[in-house]
């Protein structure tokens, strides 16, 4: 678990680096959603519960729903990404050859900082336009995934829409159709 949220802070502080050290470290994609993604996710969902500090009028049963749609958003968002990722990059490789771990790797990385943002979100008590801003940076880190994915190197554009369709799109998506 450890492991995991080093390589996430790497990639946040070096994004090519980060990559490259996610590729070196050859982790186990279970391992790492069930050691990584999901006890993020689960405490991204733990942190509504401080919006009822924030927010007077929020009542336990609407917490609860709270609690659970961030969970089932972020989570629906990793099944998106994989999904979109493994359609999609047999067209951005000349060998259309991929790799399914790099997918889910990839898939539980972008979808973890996706969370971590949202756990900021819900920990700070204003809405601060920096916090809406931090998926741009994202967006970068999706960029520099293109070795690390296997595609070609003119096609970073390309991935890089992957990516924001596929794993960034999908949340603000979910937040719209489960609002909280």
């Amino acid at each position: 678990m450890l492991h995991f949220f080093k390589l996430l802070f790497q990639l946040v502080l070096a994004p090519t680096q980060g990559w490259d050290d996610i590729a070196a470290a050859k982790l186990d994609p279970r391992k790492a959603v069930m050691h990584g993604l999901l006890p993020l996710v689960c405490l991204t969902a733990l942190s509504v519960v401080v919006a009822a500090v924030w927010e007077i009028h929020l009542d336990p049963l609407n917490l609860a729903i709270r609690a659970v749609t961030t969970f089932a958003t972020y989570m629906l968002s990793y099944f998106v990404c994989i999904w979109v990722s493994a359609a999609v990059l047999p067209h951005l490789s000349s060998d259309g050859l991929i790799s399914r771990e790099r997918i889910q790797l990839y898939s539980a990385f972008v979808v973890s900082q996706m969370a971590l943002i949202g756990l900021l979100e819900n920990l700070v008590p204003a809405r601060l336009v920096l916090l809406q801003f931090l998926p741009l940076f994202l967006v970068v880190e999706i960029a520099k995934a293109r070795d690390f994915l296997g595609a070609d190197a003119d096609r970073t554009g390309l991935v890089t829409t992957m990516g924001v369709c596929g794993a960034i799109l999908p949340i603000y998506l979910f937040s719209y159709i489960f609002p909280s």
